[in-house]
């Protein structure tokens, strides 16, 4: 076996053998992809007839090969070509060796490649486990706890525990190779208990699992928002094609809130509306937020009647809603438990 080039001639021809070289592809994709492809480089060589095997572990491999014919790049009157090996990324990280081998003019030239410790493993995955979304938590009768976990190793497993009770749970996968997230369904009252949920991270190459802990916590400071729907100037309304309504939320603690629309009482898609983030008031420890709804002007004059839902847990029926129209003049108020969903969180 050789990995040089050889010159020499053969029955007055010359013969040159070629060099390889190996890459893989790219971390991050093979496991956004869940597939790695080794490529073979099969460089500067004459004559053009060869043959390429690849082998795992030893072993020759029969499928998932792309090899193309050989190809000359310069003007030296030698070939070049490549091979294509594709498998999945559970073997790739199992810690196979890959082997490229070139059969040319009697001769064998063979190279390997084979896993790198992965870098994720120089820094522990973090854990950061999500609350459920406010919305969820006011008006539904369950939610969804998330645990993001960041510089994952490919291979990683991560479990939900409730009072030493295994949850269930899958894991996914993110636009971000080292970033998996878990998902885990529970009741409102189980959360809204305060009882602690666990994630808990697991890898062969971890000395232990590591677990990150949740629970629900009431505030301390309860402070009902404030709602306004602000209209435009009627010069406005009678100049453009859309207007805006913005729905000014203030004076709420704590900072959690969520603030949507419908229309006619049917809910609004969030693409047609902009809510700011929450920011804290000037001196104080109140958070203020405003949410901007664009409306066709058609249908404002048509009569429709348009209604901001702000959620917070300082308000008695949880939910405010405060409705506008063309003939209101101004905007009228109501508070209610409004239902979004199929179910309703009557317990709360």
């Amino acid at each position: 076996m050789s990995n040089s080039n050889e010159v020499y001639f053969l029955s007055d021809r010359e013969v040159h053998h070629p060099t390889l070289a190996i890459t893989i592809t790219a971390l991050e994709e093979i496991k956004r992809s869940r597939k790695a492809t080794a490529v073979c480089l099969v460089n500067d060589f004459t004559p053009a007839k060869f043959t390429v095997n690849w082998l795992k572990d030893g072993e020759p491999l029969h499928s998932g090969i792309v090899t193309s014919p050989a190809f000359q790049v310069n003007g030296n009157g030698n070939f070049s070509a490549t091979s294509q090996l594709t498998f999945s990324a559970a073997e790739w990280f199992g810690g196979s060796v890959y082997t490229c081998q070139v059969n040319h003019e009697k001769d064998l030239i063979s190279q390997n490649i084979s896993r790198s410790p992965d870098p994720n493993l120089c820094d522990e995955p973090k854990i950061t486990i999500l609350p459920p979304p406010v919305e969820q938590e006011l008006m539904e009768m369950t939610v969804t706890l998330t645990c993001r976990v960041s510089n994952a190793p490919y291979g990683i497993t991560v479990s939900w525990n409730h009072k030493k009770e295994h949850l269930a749970s899958e894991i996914q996968p993110t636009e971000h190779g080292d970033i998996v997230e878990s998902k885990v369904n529970i009741s409102t009252r189980d959360w809204l208990s305060g009882d602690y949920f666990e994630c808990v991270v697991s890898h062969d190459d971890l000395p232990s699992p590591k677990t990150g802990r949740i629970n629900w916590k009431k505030a301390q400071h309860l402070l009902a928002p404030s709602v306004s729907v602000l209209l435009p100037p009627t010069e406005e309304i009678s100049a453009h094609k859309t207007i805006t309504l913005t729905c000014f939320v203030r004076g709420f603690s704590p900072r959690r809130v969520f603030v949507t629309w419908t229309v006619d009482d049917k809910r609004v898609h969030w693409s047609k509306y902009r809510n700011t983030e929450v920011e804290a008031e000037n001196g104080n420890d109140t958070f203020f937020t405003y949410s901007l709804l664009s409306v066709g002007a058609e249908q404002w004059a048509s009569g429709a009647s348009f209604s901001c839902l702000v959620g917070h847990e300082a308000l008695p029926m949880k939910t405010i809603v405060r409705t506008v129209n063309k003939s209101s003049g101004k905007p009228s108020f109501v508070n209610v438990s409004l239902v979004l969903m199929d179910t309703v969180n009557s317990c709360q």
